[in-house]
């Protein structure tokens, strides 16, 4: 198998669709751990990680974008809970649209990136 093989299985959208889906059920139980827990930041940074490394091209560094990825991941956990804050703080409505909107935008970029990686297996 190549270097980019694991990227271009025909399992990895499904794979990376359940995981997306799993993350945005279980953030919803009451037990789910805060996001900016050290396990959470931990799975999350893994997360991010993964999809940094596989968004590299020819040419680019794998380990540099997964770098990335792992920040990016990690900031996104503390910059959307304090804006969930912030909403909750004006208003218990604005607070449920924050986090609706959040969902939206995780669905829609995990969306494009499962297309992506399916797109890519052809």
């Amino acid at each position: 198998m190549g270097d980019r093989a694991f990227e271009k299985s025909r399992r990895l959208s499904p794979l990376l669709s359940a995981l997306a889906a799993g993350e945005l059920l279980i953030d919803k139980l009451p037990f789910a751990p805060p996001r900016t827990q050290p396990f959470s930041l931990a799975a999350r940074a893994a997360s991010g990680a993964l999809v940094g490394s596989m968004s590299a091209r020819q040419g680019t560094s794998k380990p540099a974008l997964a770098l990335i990825g792992a920040a990016a991941a990690v900031a996104s956990a503390f910059a959307s809970l304090y804006f969930r804050k912030l909403a909750i703080a004006r208003s218990a409505a604005l607070g449920i649209a924050a986090a609706l909107a959040e969902d939206a935008l995780v669905l829609g970029v995990g969306d494009r990136l499962a297309r992506s990686a399916a797109n890519s297996t052809t």
